[in-house]
């Protein structure tokens, strides 16, 4: 009896395990397989005047830009693959496929009704960094419809950025301007997505081992540049993960305890069970 116990025991914990193991140390829709922005906020908005005209392409002169802005409702989307832009500046071109899965998604600085409609927008979500999370990855690249000589007087930007609150933690930007801090800078008339210029998929990664057992906001976000909101330049997002090992579990959710509870039943039914059984025999 005690070995069929024993079996029924190991066999209730590994599930608990392995569950728990599958549901923590995750950005939530990190790959947008669920075909749309499930986990993340979307948020937009647009400055009259146009984007800024100082600041350089970083992280605070975005939230500046959107401080200054009108809350506005953003053309952001989930998509099977990258074709066309929203200003129909770009030509049909090469089609941009997803990194991973089925789907990639876009952060743009123009909505669906094309130009000067849209100053900036941006994606966000709180991550809980566990025990034992090490990097944070994603792939990323900027389309861009622009002439290149504008590049530098319009150097509109897109990027990603880990902050506390206030707190800008760190950050990762491309753009136009192949003169600026950015960085990655686009390549001009490279016409790839339906946009005239282009860079590549790029991996970018975070250390966020010094944040373990906190909580962080993972931001996307594209800007105007320049003093304008003319010509649309767009951020492509896939494969974003969080690397921990499995076995890092932090306090479980309602849902794991309860995965707990479930099992332990289990387990005491098994017991009471084989115990009659052995009775009658």
């Amino acid at each position: 009896m005690m070995k069929k116990v024993f079996g029924i025991g190991f066999i209730s914990f590994a599930l608990i395990a392995l569950c728990l193991g599958a549901a923590y140390a995750q950005v939530t829709n990190g790959g947008f397989e669920t075909g749309d922005f499930t986990g993340w906020t979307q948020n937009g908005f647009f400055n009259e005047a146009g984007g800024p005209t100082s600041g350089g392409p970083n992280f605070t002169t975005f939230l500046d830009a959107q401080a200054a802005g009108v809350t506005t409702a953003d053309s952001n989307a989930v998509e099977a693959a990258q074709t066309s832009s929203f200003d129909g500046l770009g030509a049909a071109n090469t089609t941009i496929s997803p990194v991973q899965g089925s789907f990639l998604a876009f952060v743009t600085n123009a909505t669906s009704e094309g130009n000067s409609t849209l100053t900036g927008s941006s994606i966000s979500q709180a991550v809980a960094i566990p025990p034992g999370a090490t990097t944070l990855t994603l792939s990323l690249r900027l389309l861009n419809n622009d002439s290149s000589e504008s590049f530098a007087g319009y150097d509109d930007f897109g990027g990603v950025a880990l902050s506390q609150g206030s707190t800008i933690l760190a950050e990762y930007n491309a753009d136009l301007d192949p003169a600026s801090t950015a960085d990655l800078h686009i390549t001009a008339d490279t016409n790839e997505g339906g946009f005239l210029n282009s860079t590549p998929w790029t991996t970018v990664t975070f250390d966020v081992s010094a944040y373990q057992g906190q909580t962080i906001t993972l931001t996307a976000y594209s800007l105007q540049y320049g003093g304008d909101n003319s010509v649309e330049t767009r951020l492509l997002l896939d494969n974003i993960v969080l690397n921990a090992p499995v076995s890092s579990v932090p306090v479980p959710t309602l849902s794991s305890t309860m995965l707990i509870l479930l099992m332990g039943l289990l387990f005491a039914a098994s017991i009471i069970y084989m115990r009659r059984k052995d009775v009658r025999a």
